[in-house]
């Protein structure tokens, strides 16, 4: 009876944690700052349009970047053939670790969701160019986006064809600052040995790699799982977030 109070004890808190992380997410997913871009030289009468076409990639990507990493990578568990995940009332958490099995995305794969995500949504911010007075905007094809995932930031390209009068826009770039890349390395690199005082956490690894890193972890325990929830502290203004799921020895 103790035991079983103790893990509804777990869970409460867990979901209180998962609200007040999906909550800051959801303010700062328009307001985000956004690091430095690899800016593609154009004419400068269309060059509003390509700032404001850049600018909604980058909080669309920015945001992409942040709910992904809350979902261990993925934008969609959709697929019925998808990755193992446990769902909580915000978001749907993957399985890194089942036992001895690894079941991490690929980087490959995290770099597709991030483009599905960001291709998805970047519709919706540029809003047929309403908000752009002044330009004949016409769109001339279908975007493509491509992302590459790094360390220390993670970098959008996006084929966007625009006619604007007689000049042609394609291509865009912006480069969100956040540590994806690392923290996926990171996740990538710590097994689930009992090392520890929890099961299926090796205590020891996570406290290395919190050091060397500079992340902090925390951990929602039910009966079967821990969700590993890593935080960056390099830049505690603006708080990002990355979790996923380890089978519970």
């Amino acid at each position: 009876m103790q035991k079983r109070a103790q893990i509804t004890t777990f869970i409460i808190l867990g979901i209180i944690v998962l609200a007040i992380v999906a909550l800051f997410i959801y303010l700062t997913g328009e307001t985000a700052t956004i690091g430095a871009r690899t800016r593609i030289e154009v004419p400068a009468d269309v060059a509003p349009v390509q700032v404001f076409v850049e600018r909604c990639l980058e909080t669309v990507g920015d945001k992409a970047v942040r709910e992904n990493s809350m979902q261990g990578g993925y934008y969609s568990f959709e697929d019925e053939f998808g990755p193992p995940h446990l769902v909580s009332p915000f978001y749907a958490v993957p399985v890194y670790y089942n036992g001895s099995v690894k079941m991490l995305p690929s980087k490959e794969e995290m770099e597709h969701q991030l483009s599905l995500s960001v291709s998805s949504k970047i519709g919706d911010c540029i809003s047929n160019f309403e908000s752009l007075k002044g330009y004949n905007v016409t769109t001339e094809g279908n975007v493509s986006v491509s992302t590459i995932l790094n360390n220390n930031s993670v970098l959008f390209k996006m084929n966007y064809p625009l006619q604007i009068r007689e000049r042609r826009l394609t291509d865009f770039v912006s480069e969100v600052p956040l540590r994806m890349g690392a923290f996926y390395s990171v996740a990538s690199q710590l097994g689930n040995d009992n090392d520890g005082t929890k099961a299926g956490i090796c205590l020891t690894c996570y406290s290395r790699a919190a050091f060397d890193n500079n992340i902090k972890f925390d951990y929602i325990s039910n009966e079967d799982y821990y969700t590993v929830i890593m935080k960056d502290l390099t830049n505690e203004n603006n708080p990002y977030y990355f979790m996923y799921a380890v089978k519970a020895a």
